[in-house]
């Protein structure tokens, strides 16, 4: 019995010891990381939605979209706003109404920019989705009605 619990003992410290190196190592390899923010300086160039409409990702087209007028470059995620992603609806298209009403039908995205007829709670989601939007992507501008 004595030798039983001598071995259970014993693994369980081994089991200790090599969590406690395996998790410092771990932490330390994080904590020595540098951490490298890019900083993207956002433009103010206008598009009319002609224009934005060519920013759709196809044959290796930047992807742009806009909310609420603001054109973002959603180029860095390509698997969700590309031709072939679950967004790629709203590229190269201004989405505000889309994304106000959680929709991913063409036709809710009529009229383009429009949050005329939007309700209290569809306006609130717009308002998440403008911060969401410019917490994370490059701003390139705004769209205009022409040039």
């Amino acid at each position: 019995m004595e030798l039983w619990v001598l071995f259970t003992a014993a693994v369980i410290a081994v089991t200790i010891l090599v969590r406690h190196f395996f998790f410092n190592q771990v932490e330390q390899e994080v904590k020595e990381e540098p951490i490298e923010e890019e900083l993207i300086e956002n433009k103010d160039d206008p598009y009319t939605l002609e224009e934005l409409s060519k920013f759709d990702g196809k044959d290796g087209r930047p992807i742009y979209m806009a909310v609420s007028g603001t054109v973002f470059n959603v180029s860095s995620k390509p698997e969700m706003y590309g031709p072939e992603g679950a967004y790629g609806l709203f590229s190269g298209k201004e989405a505000t109404r889309g994304l106000a009403k959680s929709s991913l039908k063409v036709e809710d995205l009529q009229p383009f920019g429009s949050k005329e007829g939007l309700t209290a709670g569809q306006l609130r989601t717009l308002a998440d989705w403008e911060e969401y939007y410019k917490e994370r992507y490059q701003i390139m501008g705004h769209v205009v009605e022409s040039k």
